[in-house]
């Protein structure tokens, strides 16, 4: 274990700091890292995941060796579950979950400084990978790491949006000692991503931050569309084509008042920057076909769309989500991220190939990058 810490403390030395706004909060040096952290998190899981109810939170000890520090570390910590689908009873028996830090004073010096709470995505349950969760995850540890080389590949497209990192939890059960050892995904929160971007978190009345700890702040009217919202149109294109790129269908946002989308405003945060500026940050691909291995039939694209006239699946899909983009978006717009993507795509292939993902997982997840680009260069 301390070998792996060691390869950790090496790997956080060596990485590079990513540019932040002027004058906002630095990154939490945690994000910093290449290689999975390992810790320890005992609570009494067997309670939480009975109630399964985010506005209750259990006291946990979090256990980790900090490389700034040089030392083992113990925090007292509240964990406390999340999420939407996957706190369904027959969904994940092992659900998402929030670090809260307790003292902000504790973690000064340390890679969690500036933190504020970690957004843990689990292994969801310990399912075979062909068994698929009545909602369509993948619900074994194959899938947190697979979900974060999405985020990888979104930072490589330089779309705002969490920082991520893999890690190696022990989750130890308080009442019986029992310990898991289980891959997961640590993720940034939406506050901490909306102090680096030098703005606040929009909350939208049809999409009131479902399954956190209420009560919710009054919220304003629903997301209209995004050119009302005055959003970045080339970053929610960016944004379009790489839900696209891995397959994602789980998401939504409308982009004009004729737009058809069936939510307005779903799977994504939205952050008001100064001079009144929305960025749209994109979030939770754990239904994404690049993680699960299977297309779902989403309500706006039939099994028939999914097969007519090209019998890879994945093309298919890939162009149809493209040709909705170039519906949405000017042409100038779609030039500029389709030139954008296509530079981007031997970064996105070399990051696959030295990726922690399982073989199988690197193997999906190519499949995608050449359908997406293939579909891309078929008009």
């Amino acid at each position: 274990m301390r070998l792996l810490f060691a390869l950790v403390s090496v790997a956080f030395l060596a990485a590079p700091a990513p540019a932040a706004h002027a004058g906002a909060p630095a990154l939490a040096p945690v994000y910093l890292g290449s290689e999975p952290l390992a810790f320890s998190l005992e609570a009494d899981f067997q309670k939480l995941f009975r109630e399964r109810d985010p506005d209750n939170s259990e006291k946990a000890i979090l256990r980790y060796f900090d490389p700034l520090r040089g030392g083992d570390i113990e925090l007292t910590v509240d964990v406390r579950v999340r999420g939407n689908t996957s706190l369904l009873a027959d969904e994940c028996s092992f659900p998402k979950i929030s670090i809260e830090f307790r003292k902000e004073k504790e973690l000064k010096g340390t890679i969690f400084e500036g933190a504020i709470k970690i957004r843990l995505g689990t292994h969801c349950g310990e399912l075979p990978d062909a068994q698929a969760t009545p909602n369509g995850r993948l619900a074994n540890q194959k899938s947190p790491v697979r979900e974060n080389l999405a985020h990888q590949i979104l930072s490589l497209l330089a779309i705002p949006a969490q920082h991520s990192r893999l890690a190696e939890v022990t989750y130890i059960e308080s009442g019986t000692g029992r310990k898991t050892t289980r891959h997961a995904q640590m993720l940034e929160d939406f506050e901490a991503i909306a102090r680096r971007l030098g703005g606040r978190i929009q909350r939208y009345r049809d999409n009131p931050l479902a399954a956190e700890p209420s009560p919710a702040p009054q919220l304003p009217e629903i997301f209209s569309d995004a050119r009302s919202e005055d959003v970045d149109l080339d970053e929610l294109a960016s944004v379009y084509l790489f839900q696209a790129l891995i397959g994602n269908y789980d998401w939504s946002v409308k982009v004009s008042a004729s737009d058809e989308a069936p939510h307005s405003f779903d799977n994504v945060r939205a952050v008001k920057i100064k001079g009144g500026k929305t960025v749209i940050i994109p979030y939770d691909f754990d239904k994404a076909a690049s993680v699960t291995g299977r297309i779902e039939r989403s309500p706006d694209y039939p099994p028939k769309a999914l097969t007519n006239g090209n019998k890879d699946v994945l093309f298919n899909y890939a162009r149809l989500r493209i040709d909705r983009a170039r519906e949405l978006f000017s042409k100038t717009t779609m030039k500029k991220q389709e030139s954008h993507f296509s530079a981007t795509r031997p970064a996105i292939l070399s990051a696959i190939d030295r990726s922690h993902v399982d073989e199988d997982g690197k193997a999906l997840m190519r499949r995608h990058v050449e359908a997406f680009f293939a579909a891309l260069g078929s008009h």
